[in-house]
């Protein structure tokens, strides 16, 4: 539906475009980029060819309003990446959000990209027929604006999914979804296994693209990873404090192991609901000398961790009220930074890890064989090289946060055009 490349000289568009205010931005755009080739020093006539083209590409690039629940953002730095990914690609992006996140926790990127100057709050957006796009992050902001082309939008819809809004928000209101899915013009699930949800619920095939979150490889660099010489083994859970991570089990598993290996530590970063529940189980298998939650931590000192860690663990499990992961970007960024990771057979995490591979998989809900895959670990430090390596080629191919802003523009540009 989606192949080839996109074609820069689509003429037609130009009516649909050009306000006087973009036009002029446009211009500036052009005249600043030949300033600057002319004293690079660049010959005329291949200055005037690149330019040319970058001119014409200017002109359609595509003016998107990206919709989220909170804005700025602290957990969803792929949304984020998103968002100035677009940006990068030469698309005139804005935002549009329900509520004010915090400010004080807020990502270098949101200054670094000026995007609380594009943020609109409650208030609808003015002028909607002004956007060639709607990208709704997550199914219930696309269901916000199902009704949209009924109101004279003129423009693409387009939703993504991303976790419990497909595993468990599109069963609950399933009549929604179905108006979503007629009226909506693109769906990009996170991975195959939520593309299969989607054709189940109704959605046409058709209509479907998959597209993995991605993570920026700039900030995560690779170093071969050994168990520590001081002899004690450091493990590491990155995620939110909730059924879904899994992270009573790994509690469990620390709980078989210590008994053989008493100097294992064990940190869970992250924060959420379930902090007392997971609290009380700790201090119940009297684990408090071998487990520690952090809290929330920024990225700096999340990194300052994984190099301190020997081996990454995300026991991720369908939650009672059908809550599931997509493919946790935690596990892409321990696997980016070279750490042996370990996780189970979940939804789409076998798309990320494959067994023996590029990490271990073990079923769901199954405390004592993820002792075992730990132990493996541990006793195995030979693979480790050709496990972490081969992860990281994996994420460099299927998860780098800039391959896939390029390949979301094209999609978009190509949605655009049809």
């Amino acid at each position: 539906m989606f192949g080839g490349n996109c074609n820069l000289f689509g003429l037609k568009q130009l009516k649909s475009r050009a306000t006087v205010m973009t036009m002029m931005m446009k211009c500036y755009f052009f005249i600043r980029a030949f300033i600057l080739s002319f004293f690079c020093q660049v010959g005329w006539r291949l200055s005037f060819s690149i330019l040319f083209l970058l001119f014409f590409n200017s002109l359609y690039a595509l003016k998107i309003l990206v919709v989220v629940g909170t804005f700025p953002l602290i957990c969803e730095t792929v949304i984020l990446n998103q968002i100035t990914g677009l940006i990068d690609n030469g698309h005139d992006v804005y935002i549009y959000a329900r509520r004010k996140g915090n400010i004080k926790k807020m990502q270098p990127d949101v200054n670094r990209y000026q995007l609380l100057n594009r943020v609109y709050y409650k208030a609808y957006p003015k002028n909607i027929n002004t956007y060639d796009v709607i990208l709704a992050q997550f199914g219930p902001r696309g269901t916000d604006f199902r009704k949209i082309k009924e109101k004279g939008f003129t423009g693409k819809l387009v939703t993504c999914f991303r976790g419990s809004d497909i595993t468990r928000d599109v069963p609950k209101h399933i009549d929604r979804y179905q108006e979503l899915f007629a009226n909506g013009d693109l769906f990009l699930p996170v991975c195959d296994y939520f593309k299969e949800k989607l054709i189940c619920y109704g959605c046409p095939e058709q209509k479907i693209v998959t597209h993995y979150s991605a993570i920026d490889l700039d900030h995560f660099v690779f170093k071969r990873k050994k168990l520590s010489e001081d002899g004690i083994i450091r493990i590491i859970s990155v995620g939110r404090l909730v059924e879904k991570k899994g992270f009573a089990y790994l509690v469990n598993a620390i709980w078989l192991l210590v008994k053989k290996y008493p100097n294992i530590q064990c940190t869970i970063v992250g924060d959420g609901p379930l902090y007392s529940r997971l609290d009380r189980r700790i201090k119940k298998f009297k684990l408090t000398k071998h487990i520690t939650v952090s809290g929330w931590v920024t990225h700096e000192t999340l990194i300052e961790l994984f190099e301190q860690s020997d081996i990454f663990v995300l026991p991720s499990v369908t939650a009672r009220d059908g809550d599931k992961e997509g493919i946790p970007n935690t596990l892409k960024e321990a696997m980016a930074f070279g750490l042996p990771v370990i996780s189970t057979y979940h939804a789409g995490i076998p798309e990320l890890i494959e067994h023996h591979a590029t990490g271990l998989l073990v079923p769901e809900k199954s405390a004592d064989v993820l002792a075992t895959a730990i132990e493996w670990l541990i006793t195995h430090t030979g693979c480790w090289k050709s496990i972490t390596h081969a992860a990281r080629i994996r994420i460099e191919t299927y998860f780098d946060a800039k391959k896939n802003s390029i390949q979301l523009s094209e999609l978009l540009e190509q949605l655009y055009r049809m």
